[in-house]
């Protein structure tokens, strides 16, 4: 690889130093970020972590085994086996495992391959920024890209370590395109060829989202320097491609083969999952240690935005920056965009997204052109030289607090140093992570009931071997005939039985791999072997990326270009502030690993015990004297219809749990108690209810979108627990199954076309409530048909007694014909839990009798206290009284 000193700006001594404190200073906050994983023992709690140790694990047990690359994990999947390696990228895995066999614990070498990833990003971007940016500039893009709020919490809460490895390799991928269009060079070549290579073996999803910005970078840089280009970088875009096909073709080409649907599903719908704007420029917020599951915004960090602003001006100015500004600018709110719900429509067309699962993962690559921008807000300043070392300073010095809370995770970590490959088993029964993944999608698609618990002795049956690539069974004497096998059934397995080939069937639902055993009448025992070959498409793949490696080396042989002359350096470097900067980050990252972080709480909360500092609300109410509702906090108590209800509940274990509870949310009736909105989850938090430690508190956060046709009225808030088998709820301290939050009130979406009464006129009930008008569909019907009324009401003040209404269908010979008395809308609204000020849309259905004669009718409105059935007084517009207490409406219905 070419050496990294020629492809820096500028030239000599000073320009050389520039760039080595600015690599150091990227270097240090890197180490800011990951000192905590590299300095405590064992792995954070993270939702993923543990699951690539164990793939880790794996990967080894088959190298010794004598399979370098393998496809199958025979201990997973409770020992039936798992294609996991034949769909998950394996480049964590084999950085892991090359450094355990240095002699390091698993656990220590996947931390150490985290740590490097981050670093590693962060000059990927300090060398790409370098080609416009200044030293100094290009070092605070570093910095922004190793400390943004998302890849702490990928370190430390999510545990995506291959996510984090990839958004480490994008800016080598950039930078090789902008050297290679600009120079030329067999050496940039390799350098583009090897970063795609090592995208698409890092993780596939990233690499999937990374790809429109990596081909618009590419044709924009074409077209802006040298079009005649263009063949180079197709050559090493397709070298790169070819050499990893040996991986995604196969995971993308034998998706039939597994269950992959299941990431499309239920809990991982990626509609659940949209950001809204406020949380995607969320700015850091501390996090309170005494919580298990944290609510950490997924945001592009609003921070990290406000640092960007002054870049945008370059967009007016002639500088070599100006381009990348605006392409960057372009990308930021392109990929913010696709994290909003007003993505919706591109996510459904492009139906390839929806294996993304979660519209946040798009913050990893968007950190790249905000990272730049970040950058290029330095050089904003420039010809300012003392402006722009004050920037600098300042917005090293918010990068570092931004990240601050995010970087010193709650302790202690989970040491994970003893397991072994064969452990992941039981790893599975606590998690219910079947195969190391959420959802069990690469089970072969032959399996309908997944397995539940490890393998077990099979009568007559033996396992000798059972490895990535081979298994060994013996039979007793005597069995013949169809015999079934531990081992589910995946293309490429061939079996034989005493040396003998023979067919391969799939047995029952459990898609467990059957051959068929011939009765030679012996009495001895057969043997059963089974080696998993490559299928031709595994075979083609390989070829593939035997003529990728032959491209690159084609490459690598050609001669090269000589070197354009580098641009002069637009300004003076800036070597002293850089080292100063850089002394500055090795002092804080020495406090923070020396005292903050073990003698301090700074950038830390911790709550008291039986409460939630964070909590709007605060309870305190036990749940069958086993779970506390310590608070709750709500978005908002009054909401359009259409919009979600944003509520998160606090609970705590009153004591260690034994059974799996589900939490639910209800709206219910004021009136009679009835549900008529729910939403449930089957883990409350994330977390089943078993594994909640009685000294941390869960947060359980609801996201409950309100139906349009949902009546507009006051519902009665009301959550709980219910046992997950059997449903049987858990219940307060008055007997109820649930518990009572508040009242929240549904509110119409477009305001109330209310058609009034002629004249503008308006009736008043009592003090508080006045009828402003009806509209009625129809006025001429037949016996036993039905004309629809709506009623709209508003309360000026409370009204404290509940009153309901009734309509009355008065006859030609002035008696009550029928009548409807209920709780307004529909039965749902008593009048004493109205929201005053705001339109009540009252419908009734106004059904003639079928014994009605013909004539003239009329209706009368009115209210009356549902205690007493007295009826408040009827005035109108408040100063006429009318005699009967109703209104008598001023139309006809015509009966035939």
């Amino acid at each position: 690889m070419a050496r990294i000193a020629p492809m820096l700006r500028g030239k000599g001594l000073r320009a050389r130093s520039s760039s080595a404190w600015g690599a150091a200073l990227v270097l240090l906050c890197a180490g800011l970020a990951t000192s905590s994983l590299l300095t405590t023992r064992g792995l954070p709690n993270t939702s993923d972590g543990v699951l690539h140790l164990f793939r880790s694990l794996e990967l080894v047990s088959a190298w010794q085994q004598g399979v370098l690359y393998p496809r199958w994990a025979p201990d997973f999947a409770f020992g039936y086996g798992y294609p996991i390696f034949n769909y998950v990228p394996p480049l964590l895995s084999y950085l892991s495992g090359l450094l355990s066999l240095c002699g390091l614990d698993m656990q220590t070498a996947m931390k150490l391959a985290a740590a490097a990833s981050v670093a590693a990003g962060g000059l990927g971007v300090f060398f790409l920024a370098s080609e416009f940016l200044s030293p100094l500039a290009a070092a605070l893009a570093g910095v922004a890209y190793a400390l943004p709020p998302y890849r702490l919490f990928e370190i430390y809460i999510e545990g995506n370590y291959p996510q984090l490895l990839a958004t480490a390799i994008m800016p080598y991928a950039l930078w090789g395109i902008y050297r290679l269009v600009r120079l030329g060079g067999r050496w940039n070549c390799a350098l583009l060829a090897l970063s795609v290579a090592l995208l698409a073996l890092s993780h596939n999803i990233s690499a999937m989202l990374f790809a429109p910005l990596l081909g618009a970078y590419a044709l924009w840089r074409v077209l802006a320097d040298r079009p005649k280009h263009w063949p180079r970088l197709l050559l090493a875009a397709a070298a790169g491609l070819l050499a990893a096909a040996f991986f995604w073709l196969p995971a993308v080409a034998e998706q039939q083969y597994v269950q992959t649907w299941r990431l499309s599903k239920g809990f991982f719908d990626y509609r659940l999952y949209f950001l809204s704007l406020s949380d995607l420029v969320a700015l850091p917020q501390t996090l309170d240690f005494r919580c298990a599951n944290p609510f950490f915004p997924m945001s592009v960090g609003g921070h990290l935005i406000l640092l960007s602003l002054p870049a945008l001006p370059m967009l007016g100015r002639r500088s070599s920056a100006r381009g990348h500004v605006a392409f960057m600018l372009a990308a930021l709110l392109g990929y913010m965009l696709m994290m909003l719900p007003l993505s919706g429509p591109v996510w459904s067309a492009v139906p390839v997204l929806a294996y993304a699962e979660f519209p946040q993962r798009f913050l990893g690559v968007a950190a790249l052109p905000l990272s730049l921008l970040v950058g290029s807000a330095v050089d904003a300043w420039e010809g300012k030289r003392l402006t722009q070392a004050a920037w600098a300073a300042l917005a090293l010095a918010v990068l570092v607090l931004g990240a601050a809370p995010y970087a010193l995770p709650r302790k202690p970590f989970i040491d994970w140093s003893s397991a072994r490959a064969q452990d992941v088993q039981s790893y599975e029964r606590s998690s219910g992570n079947l195969g190391t993944t959420s959802a069990g999608e690469y089970l072969p698609r032959w399996v309908e009931q997944p397995p539940t618990a490890p393998v077990v002795a099979w009568p007559g049956l033996r396992t000798v071997e059972q490895g990535a690539g081979k298994a060994r069974f013996t039979l007793e004497p005597g069995i013949a005939g169809q015999v079934v096998l531990p081992l589910f059934y995946f293309p490429g397995w061939r079996a034989t039985v005493d040396a003998q080939p023979v067919e391969i069937s799939v047995a029952g639902p459990e898609g467990l791999i059957a051959v068929q055993v011939p009765a030679d009448g012996s009495a001895k025992q057969h043997d059963v072997e089974l080696v998993l070959q490559d299928t031709p498409l595994q075979l083609l793949s390989w070829r593939l990326s035997a003529l990728g490696l032959g491209l690159l080396l084609l490459v690598l042989l050609l001669p090269g270009r000589a070197p354009a002359p580098a641009e002069e350096v637009r300004q003076e470097q800036r070597s002293m502030l850089l080292a100063g900067l850089a002394l500055v980050a090795a002092a804080v990252l020495i406090l923070k690993v020396c005292y903050i972080e073990p003698d301090t709480m700074l950038f830390r909360q911790y709550s008291p015990p039986g409460t939630v500092l964070a909590a709007e609300h605060h309870l305190n109410l036990v749940l069958g004297q086993e779970v506390e509702l310590l608070g709750y906090d709500l978005e908002r108590n009054q909401l359009p219809e259409g919009e979600s209800i944003v509520l998160t509940l606090y609970w705590q274990a009153l004591a260690p749990l034994t059974n799996d509870y589900r939490s639910f949310v209800h709206l219910d009736s004021l009136a009679d108690g009835h549900t008529l909105l729910s939403s449930e989850k089957a883990n409350p938090g994330g977390i089943p209810t078993s594994h909640w430690h009685p000294a941390l508190y869960v947060e359980d956060r609801y996201e409950v979108p309100v139906p349009s046709g949902l009546p507009a009225v006051g519902y009665a808030l009301r959550v709980g627990l219910r046992q997950a088998e059997g449903g049987f709820p858990l219940r307060g301290s008055d007997g109820a199954p649930s518990l009572t939050l508040q009242t929240l009130y549904i509110l119409h979406h477009l305001p109330v076309d209310v058609h009034r009464f002629p004249g503008q006129e308006w009736y008043r009930f009592g003090d508080a409530i006045r009828l402003l008008g009806y509209d009625l569909d129809r006025t001429t019907l037949a016996p036993g048909e039905s004309a629809s009324l709506v009623l709209f009401w508003t309360a000026d003040v409370s009204e404290p007694r509940p009153m309901k209404r009734f309509v009355h269908l008065i006859g030609p010979d002035g008696r009550i014909a029928a009548q409807w008395d209920e709780w307004p809308v529909q039965g749902l609204y008593p009048t004493d839990r109205w929201l005053t000020r705001y339109i009540v849309v009252d419908p009734v259905k106004v059904q003639i009798p079928y014994a009605a004669v013909p004539g003239q009718y009329t209706l009368l409105v009115g209210l009356y206290d549902a205690q007493t059935l007295e009826r408040p007084p009827v005035s109108l517009r408040g100063k006429q009284p009318l005699a009967e207490r109703a209104v008598l409406l001023p139309v006809r219905l015509s009966v035939r």
